[in-house]
Protein backbone atom coordinates (compact mmCIF):
# COMPACT_ATOMS: atom_id res chain seq x y z
CA UNK A 1 0.00 0.00 0.00
CA UNK A 2 2.80 2.10 1.09
CA UNK A 3 4.39 1.78 -2.64
CA UNK A 4 0.79 2.43 -4.08
CA UNK A 5 1.01 5.98 -2.61
CA UNK A 6 4.81 6.78 -3.41
CA UNK A 7 3.87 6.20 -7.14
CA UNK A 8 0.17 7.72 -7.19
CA UNK A 9 2.20 11.17 -5.67
CA UNK A 10 5.04 11.02 -8.19
CA UNK A 11 2.31 11.08 -10.79
CA UNK A 12 0.79 13.78 -8.98
CA UNK A 13 3.53 15.83 -8.61
CA UNK A 14 4.84 15.13 -12.54
CA UNK A 15 1.66 16.67 -13.43
CA UNK A 16 2.24 20.09 -11.83
CA UNK A 17 6.05 20.27 -11.79
CA UNK A 18 6.58 19.45 -14.49
CA UNK A 19 4.56 21.64 -17.05
CA UNK A 20 5.85 24.36 -14.58
CA UNK A 21 9.79 23.77 -15.15
CA UNK A 22 9.40 21.71 -18.61
CA UNK A 23 12.20 19.36 -20.27
CA UNK A 24 15.77 19.66 -19.21
CA UNK A 25 17.76 22.04 -20.93
CA UNK A 26 20.29 21.14 -24.00
CA UNK A 27 21.40 24.74 -23.55
CA UNK A 28 24.04 24.45 -20.86
CA UNK A 29 23.59 28.12 -20.29
CA UNK A 30 19.63 27.35 -19.07
CA UNK A 31 20.40 24.55 -16.61
CA UNK A 32 21.27 26.81 -13.62
CA UNK A 33 17.64 28.33 -13.90
CA UNK A 34 16.40 24.78 -14.21
CA UNK A 35 17.24 23.49 -11.47
CA UNK A 36 16.70 26.63 -9.15
CA UNK A 37 13.26 26.48 -10.57
CA UNK A 38 12.37 23.26 -10.32
CA UNK A 39 13.78 22.98 -6.41
CA UNK A 40 11.75 26.02 -5.74
CA UNK A 41 9.01 23.73 -7.04
CA UNK A 42 9.89 21.17 -4.41
CA UNK A 43 9.68 23.77 -2.02
CA UNK A 44 6.11 25.33 -2.48
CA UNK A 45 4.65 21.59 -3.44
CA UNK A 46 6.32 19.89 0.05
CA UNK A 47 7.60 16.74 -2.12
CA UNK A 48 9.31 14.51 -0.31
CA UNK A 49 13.22 13.54 -0.75
CA UNK A 50 12.34 9.84 -1.50
CA UNK A 51 10.64 11.18 -4.85
CA UNK A 52 13.03 14.53 -6.16
CA UNK A 53 14.82 11.93 -7.91
CA UNK A 54 11.69 10.36 -9.79
CA UNK A 55 10.29 13.62 -10.57
CA UNK A 56 13.67 14.92 -12.04
CA UNK A 57 14.31 11.63 -14.10
CA UNK A 58 10.99 12.31 -15.73
CA UNK A 59 12.16 15.55 -17.35
CA UNK A 60 14.94 14.81 -18.54
CA UNK A 61 15.87 13.97 -22.31
CA UNK A 62 16.28 11.30 -23.72
CA UNK A 63 20.35 12.51 -24.25
CA UNK A 64 20.29 13.79 -20.41
CA UNK A 65 18.90 10.17 -19.43
CA UNK A 66 21.70 8.22 -21.71
CA UNK A 67 24.09 10.09 -19.61
CA UNK A 68 23.07 9.49 -15.95
CA UNK A 69 22.75 4.91 -16.72
CA UNK A 70 26.22 4.52 -14.99
CA UNK A 71 24.44 5.30 -11.87
CA UNK A 72 23.73 1.95 -9.86
CA UNK A 73 20.07 2.08 -8.71
CA UNK A 74 20.10 3.44 -5.29
CA UNK A 75 22.21 6.44 -6.75
CA UNK A 76 19.27 7.15 -8.90
CA UNK A 77 16.80 7.29 -6.43
CA UNK A 78 18.70 10.44 -4.81
CA UNK A 79 18.32 13.15 -6.06
CA UNK A 80 21.66 14.90 -5.12
CA UNK A 81 22.94 11.80 -6.91
CA UNK A 82 21.39 12.43 -9.95
CA UNK A 83 21.55 16.46 -9.99
CA UNK A 84 25.64 15.62 -9.40
CA UNK A 85 25.94 13.33 -12.25
CA UNK A 86 24.18 15.73 -14.73
CA UNK A 87 26.29 18.81 -13.52
CA UNK A 88 29.44 16.97 -14.25
CA UNK A 89 28.49 15.33 -17.26
CA UNK A 90 27.43 19.30 -18.71
CA UNK A 91 30.71 20.57 -17.46
CA UNK A 92 28.22 22.99 -15.31
CA UNK A 93 30.35 23.79 -11.81
CA UNK A 94 28.89 24.38 -8.64
CA UNK A 95 29.90 28.04 -8.96
CA UNK A 96 28.55 28.39 -12.37
CA UNK A 97 25.12 27.57 -10.48
CA UNK A 98 25.57 30.33 -7.85
CA UNK A 99 25.95 33.02 -10.73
Amino acid sequence: MKLRLKVGLVGVYQIYIRPLVGEFPSNIQEIPGFFELLEKQFIINNVNNDIKARILQSCLTCKARSLITRLSPTQLKNYDNVKTALLAEYRVSPAYLKQ
